[in-house]
């Protein structure tokens, strides 16, 4: 007979993977949205936005006119003048998943800053986004959900003229949440298309692998569970001294659910990445390393055979786990 604390639990944690999964859809959003408008001048604009906002979507700004179209956000970033410098520091989150029926929403706080092309003054402010989000289309599951609806409103005014690049640090963002979804949703193909196919250097401790080992690394992983989320924290980011396309990411992809107990799991991955910037969709991911934090010895007993054996030859010597991981 089963346990009602079991049935509880699945529905907790399915309602955790539902919130999870929408917030990874948003977070993937809002920071290309902040890239976007950080190097309009060398990113594909038009195909940027069409997988982001809605042809219909609707903005309303403290400054300027509003926006009634995809087409008018367009023009609006077309009309930036070409040497002004921007940056979107994404500061917090709230966020609240749809419900039957309704659009999900969520709101930013970000703090702006620009520089004036012609009189170099810094302006800084902080600003609040309340937006609305349609589902992503059904039919394709590596799409992301579209904004539909922004109204931006000013919460602060900084006098500071100090103005700090926030590029990297969103697009960085943008991928990783964007990997995740790929991950969750069994879109092997699409997520080998952000992999950089010709300096490619994947590692887990002491294994260089093609990408199919690798997405069956990471799927092995996921297969611990019978149900879980999955969610990035810990994001730090750093651009290689004297090569502008290049930035190095580390971060922590984190696991939580129910195993094949149905006893709450986490399983805790550090990630290395050096992403390249080629100013397409998504940086290419050139260099991916990867270490087991924390994976408990449940884990283990819910495998057998050659799952059994991969997974414990990854925890199973600590010494080699410290000498090989990057974190």
């Amino acid at each position: 007979m089963e346990n009602p604390l079991d049935r509880v639990a699945v529905v907790l944690v399915k309602k955790r993977v539902v919130e999870l999964a929408f917030e990874n859809n948003v977070k993937a959003l809002i920071f290309s949205w902040c890239a976007l408008h950080e190097r309009f001048t060398q990113l594909q604009v038009q195909s940027y936005l069409d997988g982001i906002v809605t042809e219909n979507i609707q903005i309303a700004r403290p400054f300027g006119e509003p926006s009634h179209s995809r087409q008018g956000v367009l023009e609006r970033i077309q009309s930036l003048p070409k040497d002004s410098q921007h940056a979107h520091h994404v500061q917090k989150f709230e966020i609240r998943r749809p419900n039957n029926g309704q659009m999900g929403k969520f709101r930013a706080e970000i703090l702006y800053q620009a520089v004036d092309s012609i009189t170099g003054k810094v302006i800084n402010g902080v600003l609040g986004y309340d937006a609305k989000v349609e589902p992503h289309d059904s039919s394709d599951l590596s799409s992301l959900a579209k904004i539909s609806e922004i109204k931006v409103s000013l919460l602060d005014r900084l006098g500071s003229n100090y103005f700090e690049t926030s590029y990297h640090v969103n697009r960085a963002n943008s991928v990783i949440y964007y990997w995740i979804i790929l991950l969750q949703q069994n879109q092997k193909e699409s997520m080998e298309k952000i992999y950089d196919p010709n300096q490619r250097d994947i590692q887990h401790q002491t294994i260089i692998d093609v990408f199919s080992e690798h997405w069956d690394w990471w799927k092995e992983l996921e297969s611990v569970f019978i149900l879980c989320s999955i969610t990035a924290n810990n994001v730090t980011v750093n651009v290689k001294e004297g090569k502008e396309d290049e930035y190095e990411v580390r971060f922590s992809i984190h696991f939580e659910g129910l195993n094949s107990e149905k006893k709450p799991q986490e399983t805790v991955i550090q990630v290395y990445w050096v992403l390249h910037e080629d100013f397409e969709r998504w940086p290419k991911i050139r260099v991916s390393r990867n270490s087991v934090k924390s994976l408990s010895s449940m884990d283990l007993e819910s495998h057998s055979g050659n799952k059994r054996k991969n997974l414990q030859e990854v925890v199973s010597d600590d010494a080699k786990i410290q000498r090989n991981a990057v974190v």
